[in-house]
């Protein structure tokens, strides 16, 4: 992905991720009510304040397309500037607005695609069900990727759930782990040096390190990434829902004493740090001599990052 050279003018541009709070999704149903008016609501105001871009819909299922193409009609129904948007794009034809599913959202293209991601808490007990209709298919991440790059400005993805919510588990399908991952870079802007993955503790201090954390309600991951540039710990808190607030490293003094190996962990870092990582570090001696002491320090800066993670 390339920078752009120009700061926005006349609207949004890039991605962007709206949480919409205290909506919830029907499995019974297969709709997200609260989610569907937002982004109708969204749609209106780009239409009346952004007239000279062209705009489509987007939600992941059939019965959500329907409910939004309802509730469109429903709060643009005798809106004068509306009305003059829609004819207008009528009468260039290729780019006429649309209200479509993933599944036939394939070939158009608009400046502006908003997204529905649909699927979220559940309206009864407010957990996410790990069913995510076509996305879970075959096919599901070739959809996925047509729906990304439909837009020429901007692409707006309105969520009730976050990609912490999606469990894209070993195994799990191209599709999920792909939604999965496209929730968490609208979140944060940040993209992963790679597919995440996560392995076991690797040394007694790791395992001491995590259990102390999990005891403060921080939510700990070993080893993740790949090698290269795995990350001992990838620690995530309930406060910021869309991926990890920090990366904590437990290093043992006599494999980092060789000046080679410092080198290399500072390149490392740093490279990890560009990809929107806070590396904190945890010298094992320092531990064992003061072990309340370097708590409250780790537990002081993954708290000052909890803060500064929010997008």
């Amino acid at each position: 992905m390339f920078p752009a050279a120009r700061a926005p003018s006349g609207g949004k541009l890039g991605v962007s991720f709206e949480r919409i709070e205290g909506a919830t999704y029907t499995p019974g149903s297969r709709v997200n009510t609260v989610e569907a008016d937002a982004i109708v609501a969204a749609a209106i105001e780009r239409m009346k304040t952004q007239p000279a871009r062209s705009l489509g819909l987007v939600a992941m299922n059939t019965t959500q397309r329907d409910y939004i193409q309802g509730r469109f009609n429903q709060a643009s129904d005798g809106d004068a500037d509306v009305q003059t948007y829609l004819n207008a794009w009528q009468a260039d034809g290729l780019d006429q607005f649309f209200i479509k599913n993933l599944e036939t959202v394939q070939g158009d293209e608009r400046d502006a695609i908003l997204i529905s991601a649909t699927y979220g808490p559940d309206q009864n007990n407010g957990t996410v069900m790990q069913r995510f209709g076509p996305i879970n298919g075959a096919h599901g991440h070739r959809r996925l990727n047509v729906l990304f790059t439909r837009a020429r400005l901007e692409t707006a993805v309105f969520a009730s759930l976050t990609a912490n919510a999606i469990r894209a588990e070993p195994g799990a399908s191209a599709g999920l782990v792909a939604f999965k991952g496209f929730l968490a870079y609208a979140a944060t802007g940040l993209l992963p040096s790679s597919a995440k993955t996560s392995g076991a503790l690797e040394s007694p201090f790791e395992a001491h390190v995590a259990k102390l954390l999990e005891e403060r309600e921080f939510e700990v991951e070993p080893q993740v990434g790949v090698a290269g540039y795995r990350i001992d710990l990838g620690v995530k808190h309930p406060s910021f829902p869309h991926g990890y607030i920090a990366g904590v490293e437990c290093d043992g003094a006599t494999y980092h004493s060789a000046a080679s190996a410092r080198d290399r962990d500072r390149l490392r870092q740093e490279a990890l740090e560009r990809l929107g990582w806070t590396i904190i570090r945890m010298w094992s001696t320092d531990w064992f001599e003061n072990p309340q002491g370097e708590v409250n320090r780790l537990i002081e800066r993954l708290e000052e990052a909890a803060r500064s993670a929010t997008p």
